[in-house]
């Protein structure tokens, strides 16, 4: 029954485990040896050129974020535009007839004429 038991060293925890992918990689470097003698230039260089490029992608995806934002708004009061112009293009031409011109004239007492015009001849003299 002795031999059968495990000290805690032997029984493996979760995080003792191999972790998979990026977290094993990163647990295999020593960073600690590489900033002994303090931090070198090479690396500050380096991560200053990173950060920038970080924040020029992260400015010009915003960037590209609003633009899209703004143009499918733009398009949607486009056709809205578009629609309130086929409307009203629509009842202008339907109330700029005749017929309809001459109802809407006899709420007012004004009623059309039924006598042809005249035409008007003015003699000039020489």
């Amino acid at each position: 029954m002795a031999g059968t038991q495990r000290t805690i060293k032997e029984i493996k925890t979760p995080a003792q485990k191999k972790q998979p992918g990026l977290a094993s990689a990163m647990s295999q470097i020593d960073v600690d040896a590489l900033f002994e003698t303090g931090l070198k230039g090479e690396f500050l260089k380096r991560g200053a050129w990173l950060f920038l490029l970080l924040i020029a992608y992260i400015g010009n995806n915003h960037w590209a974020n609003k633009f899209m934002y703004q143009l499918n708004k733009t398009k949607e009061q486009a056709e809205d535009l578009r629609v309130d112009y086929t409307t009203i293009k629509h009842e202008y031409m339907f109330r700029s007839k005749q017929s309809e011109v001459a109802k809407s004239m006899e709420a007012v007492s004004i009623v059309e004429s039924n006598v042809p015009p005249r035409k008007i001849k003015i003699e000039v003299p020489e």
